[in-house]
């Protein structure tokens, strides 16, 4: 067989003579009985040949044509339906609202992470402050319990500085028991001698009263404070028996009218004690005066004397802190005030 009766199928073959015009039976002859050759033996069949040839080339072109224009079809529906409508509004806003949520998310992802942290450092910082509040709550309350056994320590410690400072006050008084402060004796002079002193103190009471005293009934007598010229300092003197001081203030009224005023020998405190129960109050006070180293005070209430009461010690602070009156009033207590 030739090589085109090899390429051209059987089919093909017998169309073709058919269509040629020529009979059957000599065209199937033909065929089978001769192979084909290529040139121009046989004109009919070669134009035949050739004609089959670009028919079926041509059918050829139009099938792949229109296969293309089917796949250009078939891309163009799928393009078409994948396009949206006016209708279609809610469906891609929809879409618009999940891709901005998408793209939220990545990029708050890192933020919100960020956040979480600071969250988690916020609770741990309020738990610490939490903590530092509780231990403050706690030193607080140490530190009131240690101010009120301060306090407690402190009035205690008042109340003991109070007892020493009485105690040490009253000590001091008792051995001033047997003294007493003159005043009003003549005879002052610069660098007076004890024993001038009491030879003054002797001779006035004398004078005065009738009383003799002995030499021997004084320990000690002096003068007091600086001198000046033309004013009489008081003299303190001890008497050697406490009898004798009582005696000897028997006679109290008696020496001031002539002027001459004796009184207890106060320590510091108690003297300024008296002065300022004599002066700074002179609306509620009648009367004060010291006997045997104790205050007593007489108070006025309601235009009637008040019987007179002893000064206690834990009242000296009282007296102490209230203000002295002012320079043009009487800030000194008068001859007359004392005893």
């Amino acid at each position: 067989m030739s090589d085109d009766s090899k390429k051209r199928p059987a089919s093909a073959s017998l169309s073709d003579l058919d269509t040629s015009g020529a009979s059957g039976q000599a065209a199937t002859s033909a065929v089978t009985s001769t192979p084909a050759k290529d040139g121009n033996l046989f004109p009919v069949f070669t134009e035949a040949k050739q004609g089959k040839k670009g028919k079926k080339a041509k059918i050829d072109d139009e099938t792949t044509s229109s296969n293309a224009i089917e796949k250009q079809l078939v891309q163009i529906n799928g393009k078409l339906s994948n396009m949206l409508t006016k209708n279609d509004t809610g469906f891609l806003k929809k879409i618009i609202k999940d891709t901005i949520c998408e793209f939220k998310d990545e990029l708050l992802k890192p933020i919100i992470h960020r956040i979480e942290i600071l969250e988690s450092d916020v609770m741990d910082q309020s738990k610490e402050i939490e903590t530092l509040k509780k231990e403050l709550t706690k030193k607080d309350t140490v530190i009131e319990n240690l101010n009120e056994k301060n306090k407690l320590l402190e009035d205690r410690i008042r109340s003991d500085e109070d007892y020493v400072d009485k105690v040490t006050n009253e000590l001091e008084q008792y051995g001033r028991r047997n003294n007493v402060r003159i005043s009003g004796i003549n005879g002052d002079a610069n660098r007076q001698s004890s024993e001038t002193s009491t030879e003054l103190v002797i001779n006035t009471i004398k004078e005065k009263t009738g009383l003799d005293i002995s030499v021997h009934e004084i320990d000690v007598a002096h003068r007091l404070g600086k001198y000046r010229q033309g004013k009489q300092r008081p003299i303190i003197v001890k008497f050697v028996r406490r009898q004798t001081k009582i005696q000897v203030f028997k006679y109290a009224k008696q020496l001031r009218q002539s002027a001459v005023y004796i009184n207890d020998d106060l320590t510091k405190t108690n003297q300024e004690v008296l002065s300022s129960v004599r002066i700074k109050d002179r609306d509620s006070v009648k009367k004060a005066w010291s006997h045997e180293g104790k205050i007593y005070v007489i108070y006025n209430q309601e235009g009637q004397d008040d019987g007179p009461h002893e000064l206690l010690y834990r009242n000296y602070h009282y007296w102490l802190n209230l203000p002295w009156p002012a320079r043009n009033q009487k800030t000194a207590s008068s001859p007359s005030e004392a005893r």
